[in-house]
Order: C-alpha cells, then structure tokens, then sequence
C-alpha cells in the first residue's frame, strides 16, 4: 500500500493520469496552423510506440529530436512512413532490404535512413556489431547475403 501511495498522487479511488513526457511538449509550436500539435503529438507517439523495440527506438529519437522542425507536407510524408508494416520498415533502416521506390522518393524517409546509417557508423568504428563474412551457422555466410552493413544480422 506504501509503494501503491508513493506511484499515486491521488486516492485510490480516482485514478490520476501521469505527466506527458517531455518529449511530448510542443511549446512554440505555430498556433496559426489548426491542429499541428496535435499532430505532432501523435506522430511523436505513434513513432516511439511501434511494438518493434528496436525500431521504437530508432524512429521515437529521430521523432524527438526533428519533428518540431517539419512542414505540414512533411509531416504527412513521415505520417506515410509510419503506416508501413514494422518488420519492413525496420528491414529498409537497417540495411537488409532496399525500401521501394515510394519510400524511396519520400524525402522525410530519406533522412530517418541517414540518421540511421549514421548511428550504425558510430556502432561499427565502437566495434558494436559482428565483423562480417564469418560463417557462423551450417556454412552460411553473411557475405552471401548481399546486405548493405555486413555482419550477423
């Protein structure tokens, strides 16, 4: 009962929401434009709320970190991202599969794989990540693969 007292500003009885992360604040945000936040506000979520933790992971930084900066287009371009399937989006950031030529052309894409490509050039000079060409399970061989980031993925 301590510990439920110490989670929980209210009483039991009323339930209390918790803050909105900081993430979640969009001070500044253009009031002229009718429902910005709120979309900020979702794509921010939805982008770190994915169900694929790696991914969550991926897509919620770049979301935190530039979605105040984008234009209503643009939004709507990472909007289009974000209803792609989970397994393939994360194969296209990852390297394992080319994204399709309308992922491809979407320019907000584009810039959520760079940001991605370069987080795992920060991770392969740390010595992060499996050297490639080993053959690690009955005579497979990553280098067969035709990856773009070789090694054990």
């Amino acid at each position: 009962i301590a510990l439920q007292r110490a989670l929980c500003t209210s009483s039991p009885s009323s339930p209390s929401s918790p803050p909105p992360p900081p993430s979640a604040s969009f001070e500044g945000v253009d009031a002229d434009e009718p429902g910005r936040a709120a979309m900020l506000r979702k794509l921010q979520y939805r982008s770190g709320q994915r169900g694929f933790l790696e991914l969550d992971l991926m897509l919620g930084a770049w979301a935190r970190d530039n979605l105040h900066d984008l234009s209503r287009a643009e939004l709507e371009q990472y909007a289009s991202v974000l209803e792609e399937e989970v397994p393939d989006v994360f194969k296209w950031l990852t390297g394992q599969e080319e994204p399709p030529e309308r992922m491809a052309s979407n320019e907000v894409f584009v810039r959520v794989l760079r940001h991605v490509a370069k987080k795992h050039e920060v991770l392969d000079r740390n010595g992060a990540r499996t050297p490639g060409g080993a053959e690690w399970l009955r005579g497979w061989s990553d280098l067969q693969t035709g990856t773009r980031y070789p090694g054990n993925q």
